[in-house]
């Protein structure tokens, strides 16, 4: 017998759930968001343009920590 059969089950994760109904989805303009790594139509990686501008400038920003 398992250690683990006398616990009870978590509740389902929100953020999975939302990848489950991105999924299902038709529409073809949708943008899941949810997921953290985005990718083009190609399966590149692709990099939020404000991601890259908060990158650019943390780099040209001497006093930054990093």
């Amino acid at each position: 017998m398992s250690y683990f059969t006398k616990v009870p089950q978590a509740p389902a994760d929100g953020i999975l759930k939302l990848s489950v109904l991105s999924k299902a989805d038709a529409d073809a303009n949708k943008v899941d968001l949810g997921v953290g790594a985005y990718r083009d139509d190609k399966g590149k990686p692709w990099v939020l343009p404000v991601v890259r501008k908060a990158e650019q400038r943390l780099a040209a920003d001497p006093s930054a920590n990093h």
